[in-house]
This record gives C-alpha cells, structure tokens and sequence, in this order.
C-alpha cells in the first residue's frame, strides 16, 4: 500500500467525519427497513411490489441495477427467494455471492433486454450481491462499487498486479474486497480517523472518491 497516499487519504477525511456521521444516521435507519421489506418478500407476507431499494430507505443502488433486479422480482419470484436465502444463509459470507448468482443465472433471459444486460458482468454482480449483505449487516460488509471502492483501492494500492482484488467471481471479488476492506478499517483507525465499522468505512470511501479521486487523479 502507499503510505503517503494513505495517510494523505485519511488527513483528507478527518475534515468529513461529520458527514460521516451523518450518512451513519441515515444508513442505521434505512438498512434495517431494506432488510424488513426483503424478509418480508421471503416469508410471502410483502403487500405490493419488492423493490430493493425500498422506496428509497437506502439509496444507495444505482437505478441501472435496482430495476432489473426489481423485475427479477416479479417474473421470477421463487428463484430470487431461493438466490438471496443462499446469500443470507447463515452465517452470511461474501463467498455466497456466486450461490447467489447461480441461482439467477438461468432465469435472466426473463428479463428486458436493457435489464439483462445490465447484470452482465463481474462488477454489476458484485454490486448488487455486496448491497444485499450490507443491507443484512452494514457494520459487517462494506457495500461494493468499482467507482467508488473500487477507485479507492486502486489508488491505495496502485495497479501492481500482486494488490489487484480478484475477480474472478462475485464471490472472489466480494470477499477479497471484505478482507481489503477490514484491513484497511484497522488502519484508518490506527491514524486516529474515528471509523466504528463498515457502515462508517463505505461512507469515507465513497466521499473520497466520489470528491477526490477526479479523472488523472488517482
């Protein structure tokens, strides 16, 4: 890791730990609404439509992924319960990720065009598989997106090939970007930066990046 590039990182966020906590505020309030409404799904006691945003409690997925995951719903409610009962099975792990997806795999061809095309990838899947455990247990899973935490890590990290995420997978991707990410909670805290968990994590590294890490700038 750059040290220098680091630690310039956290100096940087120290002046954002108020809206951190703020995001904080709003996240403690909208995940467990997500997770509720998604149960909710599961256990076929939901009145009207999933939407895995929940009417926007937790914005944070891009519409781009929300709605084709939203339809994914409706014309295949039974293997999205069986996919995120995988996923969510416990204890929750990011290697669930690819159970999630080979689960959905086959019924993909349900959806639009536009829709299935905008799951095709290992980025996207990751996405969307990330949000849902954050959604499960933000203090726990850091919510992954290669714009954001993806752009973080590379700029920490540089793009030596030994320090790239793998992503061979979803499931790689989640989990190498989950154990990146603890590492790197630790050494936040170590520059006295007052991170409590994942929650607090993503919110740091989506200011920084979406603020700082501008094109030619990482």
């Amino acid at each position: 890791m750059d040290r220098k590039k680091f630690n310039a990182a956290a100096e940087t966020l120290q002046k954002h730990i108020d809206v951190i906590q703020r995001e904080r505020d709003y996240k403690t309030v909208g995940a467990p609404k997500v997770r509720e409404h998604l149960q909710a799904f599961l256990d076929r006691t939901l009145q009207g439509r999933v939407d895995v945003l929940c009417n926007d409690a937790l914005d944070l997925l891009g519409w781009r992924l929300q709605m084709p995951m939203n339809e994914l719903a409706v014309v295949a409610p039974d293997e999205f319960r069986a996919a995120l009962t995988a996923l969510w099975s416990p204890p929750p792990r990011a290697e669930h990720a690819d159970d999630f997806w080979r689960i959905l795999e086959p019924v993909l061809d349900r959806l639009t065009s536009d829709n299935s095309q905008g799951l095709k990838g290992v980025n996207p899947r990751t996405t969307v598989a990330t949000y849902l455990l954050y959604v499960a247990d933000p203090a726990r899973f850091p919510f992954y997106m290669p714009t954001y935490g993806g752009k973080f890590i590379t700029h920490v990290y540089g793009k030596d090939k030994n320090e790239r995420l793998n992503d061979s997978s979803p499931g790689l991707l989640a989990n190498a970007y989950t154990k990146r990410c603890v590492y790197l909670l630790e050494q936040f805290r170590d520059t006295g930066l007052e991170l409590e968990d994942m929650m607090d994590l993503h919110s740091a590294i989506h200011i920084f990046a979406r603020d700082y890490l501008k094109p030619g700038n990482t």
